[in-house]
């Protein structure tokens, strides 16, 4: 008979059992390291909401700041017109003194040269 070799066997079964340890303790770090960047996606999303929502806030804030401004702009450009319309109905008022005050100026050289005149006259006789 034969003699039976309790090491071959058993040395596989060894053999694989280290094998599939080595697989498991393989794959699992292969698992905590992607639970790991899982974990890091995670935070960097977290981050990147915070980011965003103070750029949300901020970009409100300037909006309100530009709404302000062109108000504000609007008002300006409202009171620069009101001022030129005064600016101009001023001048025509003065336009309109000065012609009066031509024709009062020539209505008075023309009594005056009358005047010169009945002086001569006058003076002569």
């Amino acid at each position: 008979m034969k003699a039976l070799s309790l090491s071959g066997p058993w040395a596989h079964y060894q053999k694989q059992l280290s094998d599939s340890a080595e697989r498991v303790s393989r794959l699992e770090g292969e698992v905590s390291s992607w639970k790991q960047l899982a974990e890091d996606a995670r935070a960097q999303l977290a981050s990147t909401r915070a980011e965003l929502a103070v750029a949300q806030r901020q970009s409100l804030a300037v909006q309100e700041e530009n709404q302000r401004a062109r108000g504000m702009i609007s008002q300006l450009e409202g009171e620069a017109v009101r001022g030129r319309k005064e600016q101009e109905l001023h001048a025509q008022e003065l336009q309109a003194q000065l012609s009066v005050l031509r024709s009062e100026l020539e209505h008075l050289n023309s009594d005056n040269a009358l005047l010169k005149q009945e002086l001569a006259k006058n003076t002569q006789v």
